[in-house]
């Protein structure tokens, strides 16, 4: 994971934090080779770890979803709820 990444994902948990019923919902859209999928899969695994083990955020606060696109991008969406 990136500092950039750390630091973006350390304002997300700031923000969380400062409004105690918000819940976080983190979507990876993965691409359809299977393989990828499990790249995918741990790239959205380490977000929710560093978001409740660094950023100190509860797990229920924060759900998650995973999207198989066309289009081999590999992203994480953190949107509130």
């Amino acid at each position: 994971m990136t500092a950039i990444t750390k630091k973006q994902l350390d304002a997300v948990a700031a923000s969380v934090k400062e409004c105690p019923e918000a819940v976080i919902h983190l979507t990876v859209h993965a691409p359809k080779r299977k393989s990828l999928q499990n790249v995918a899969t741990q790239q959205l695994n380490a977000i929710k770890n560093y978001l409740t083990e660094q950023g100190g955020i509860v797990t229920d606060r924060i759900k998650t979803d995973e999207a198989t696109d066309a289009v081999s991008n590999n992203s994480v969406d953190v949107t509130p709820q």
